[in-house]
């Protein structure tokens, strides 16, 4: 690779310390191109005094972070998709995420935070939403019932409501130009490509500043109306770090009246026991800036080594007939 660098870059001697800011930068014939920036500073530094030596250093460097990456999945297409029925363990492509650790950008921890598990969500079959809505139901020894449409996201969902405040979300993606542009539209619309399955699940807190802080960006609004005009509407943030790395929860902050969360839907025995995830606690205690277990309260979690994409493998259920797991 320090080869193919210093030969390409010696195509065209300049005179010292000029820079480039137009053009292509030469390669060599059959050498792959690097980012038009990239190029740019190898170049000009080729060029300064000393500059094929530093060169030499970054792209060792380059060189050496190379070695301990692997690809990252374009979508969630790569992501596990686990039977509802049978024993049989689903097949994981050979993609680990690549992410920067929180631990080395300036983060805002969010240790004053309350937060709590809120919902999972389970992105609908190649049959659509009320029959995959029904398969689980129907497992489970419940009812689901009808949500309703995200216009900002495009999706709708139905409910299957739980004790402890919780809720299990079953989405399916529409046709329609929001659910293109909406990250949540997308994640959606991947993890059915793939077959669908468990997509991920959600925190509740009561403050998004912190999360707004660390990750950059503002928190976006969702709302649901109710057939008699009664709205609901909550503020969310984090469904990028769920497309890039699906082991992480979403964030989420309800606003409104209280009575009008999914759980209240109608009163439930049905809980929500057990997670078993594809990743690391270390991980997502990283994500969260709190430790793992403080939202995921009674729910506990088997942490599993991923062979391949991240996320949630299977959910467990302590139902009216027993332990039921989906």
């Amino acid at each position: 690779m320090l080869w193919a660098v210093r030969a390409a870059l010696a195509l065209r001697p300049l005179p010292d310390s000029q820079v480039f800011t137009r053009g292509t930068p030469p390669r060599l014939k059959g050498c792959r191109p690097a980012s038009r920036g990239l190029a740019l500073a190898l170049m000009t530094c080729a060029q300064s005094r000393n500059g094929l030596a530093a060169v030499d250093r970054i792209v060792t460097n380059m060189v050496i972070l190379h070695t301990h990456r692997v690809a990252a999945p374009h979508s969630l297409v790569d992501a596990a998709v686990v039977p509802l029925a049978g024993n049989s363990r689903p097949r994981f492509p050979a993609r680990i995420p690549v992410r920067v650790p929180l631990a080395e950008s300036p983060i805002t921890k969010c240790q004053d935070v309350a937060m709590r598990m809120d919902h999972v969500s389970y992105a609908c079959e190649h049959d659509g939403l009320a029959a995959t809505a029904e398969r689980i139901s129907s497992a489970l020894g419940v009812e689901a019932v009808k949500g309703g449409v995200h216009p900002r996201f495009g999706t709708r969902n139905m409910i299957i409501p739980l004790a402890g405040h919780k809720y299990l979300e079953v989405v399916e993606v529409l046709d329609h130009p929001a659910s293109d542009k909406a990250p949540f539209g997308q994640a959606v619309r991947a993890r059915s490509a793939a077959g669908g399955g468990w997509m991920g699940w959600c925190v509740e807190v009561d403050d998004l500043a912190p999360f707004e802080e660390r990750l950059g960006r503002a928190a976006v609004n969702g709302n649901r109306k109710f057939p008699d005009g009664r709205e609901l509407v909550w503020k969310q943030i984090g469904i990028l770090g769920l497309i890039a790395d699906p082991q992480v929860p979403y964030m989420l902050k309800w606003e409104g009246d209280p009575s009008l969360h999914p759980s209240n839907a109608y009163e439930s025995n049905l809980k929500m026991s057990c997670l078993t995830i594809a990743g690391s606690a270390s991980r997502v205690t990283e994500w969260l800036g709190e430790p793992v277990e403080k939202p995921l309260e009674d729910v506990a979690v088997e942490w599993v080594a991923p062979h391949g994409t991240p996320g949630i493998l299977s959910v467990t259920f302590e139902t009216a007939n027993g332990a039921v797991t989906i």
